[in-house]
């Protein structure tokens, strides 16, 4: 996919962006099947009510598309941005190899573009 400045997560299964250091990332709404990665990384994963969570999370976020991921060439996540089911961004994970890069900044920038979107559509 091209880089395309203003592309949005929501009509596409991926998006390429370009972050702030130059490098175009592969950025997309997270899936179940993102679920037990997730949970592996979150300090308080590994039980049965955190992979609900985050499962119920990513259903929730459905209609807003603020729940966000950035993968690799082969789809793999490795990085990830969360929106608890009530509302509030929770979750924020970059894998240890990715830091530093510019990941995180990039993922809470564009949940915020969806939130604020969402906010604007349904408040006028």
């Amino acid at each position: 996919l091209p880089a395309v400045p203003n592309a949005t997560i929501t009509d596409n299964p991926s998006t390429q962006l370009r972050i702030v250091n130059g490098t175009i990332v592969t950025v997309r709404r997270l899936r179940q099947a993102d679920v037990p990665v997730i949970d592996a990384w979150w300090e308080n994963g590994g039980s049965q009510k955190s992979f609900t969570a985050i499962a119920r999370s990513i259903d929730a976020d459905y209609d807003i598309g603020a729940c966000l991921g950035i993968v690799d060439d082969e789809d793999n996540l490795v990085a990830c941005i969360l929106r608890y089911a009530k509302g509030s961004v929770g979750i924020l994970h970059v894998s240890e190899e990715h830091r530093g890069k510019g990941y995180a900044t990039a993922l809470l920038r564009e949940a915020t573009k969806m939130l604020v979107t969402a906010h604007c559509t349904t408040n006028g």
